[in-house]
């Protein structure tokens, strides 16, 4: 039986409402909320490169992006500047562009950072996290013009892509590809690809790209949760609040807040 305070804490999850939409992604940032569920994914390319000493900070990867304030922006900014003069000086050094990239990233130019994480794989494409990185701003790039272009009606709101000619949720699904092939084994890459299909409303698709994260990872909580949005999304309410269920038993307790809402249209499962 689950602990008596565990059930009271489930108990008023379950009753606040939660929007049927997925996790975010896995992200890599300087920050993240401490005070939110968080899944700090461990990467050995990620330890490696923390050690590197050219870094603005300890890089994680994690599904709680927080947005900078200006302090943190202005730090940004200045170590971009610092950089700048690096690769000046050193202009065949990957680590730098990738560097300087994140930073950008952060403060949201995000037509230079993709850019800059460009030249850095022209210079080592050899580095998974590069890659990674370069999905991350596609996808960041993809739904800051997506919301732009619901927001107006302007005649030219609908180049809004770093190329014209494809979807940029495609590109990044070319670079998961990338990564996958280099890292077969990485959970959290499966995840974000999960993440970009949800995007396209591609379900089933989502679906397969999710169960190669939980196959890797048993306990990765934000992938059976999203797995089972997905199913919700195409009709199969039983999968989904089955997949609801592990994600609360790993300690995602706003799934219960669906598994209330959606449960009573699986057979048998009514209150």
């Amino acid at each position: 039986n689950a602990p008596t305070y565990e059930s009271a804490y489930r108990g008023k999850v379950q009753n606040r409402h939660t929007e049927l939409r997925p996790e975010p992604s896995l992200f890599l940032t300087y920050y993240t909320d401490k005070d939110d569920f968080q899944r700090k994914i461990f990467n050995a390319d990620l330890e490696k490169l923390n050690r590197c000493g050219v870094l603005a900070g300890q890089l994680i990867l994690t599904t709680h992006e927080v947005a900078l304030d200006e302090d943190r922006i202005q730090k940004h900014l200045a170590s971009i500047q610092t950089l700048t003069g690096q690769i000046a000086r050193d202009g065949d050094n990957a680590l730098l562009y990738f560097a300087r990239s994140v930073d950008e990233y952060l403060v949201q130019d995000f037509e230079t950072a993709l850019s800059d994480i460009n030249r850095s794989i022209e210079l080592d494409s050899t580095s998974v996290l590069s890659y990674y990185m370069r999905m991350q701003i596609r996808v960041k790039n993809q739904e800051a013009r997506s919301s732009e272009k619901s927001e107006t009606s302007r005649p030219d709101s609908e180049k809004w892509t770093f190329d014209d000619s494809r979807s940029e949720y495609q590109a990044a699904l070319e670079d998961c590809e990338h990564i996958l092939s280099q890292s077969p084994d990485f959970a959290g890459c499966y995840y974000d690809k999960g993440n970009i299909y949800m995007q396209m409303n591609l379900w089933p698709e989502a679906i397969a790209a999710y169960t190669r994260a939980v196959d890797l990872n048993a306990d990765f909580a934000e992938a059976y949760y999203n797995r089972g949005v997905a199913y919700i999304l195409s009709g199969n309410h039983s999968a989904g609040v089955a997949d609801l269920s592990r994600a609360g038993e790993r300690g995602l307790y706003k799934a219960y807040n669906l598994i209330k809402r959606y449960r009573d249209k699986v057979p048998g499962q009514s209150e």
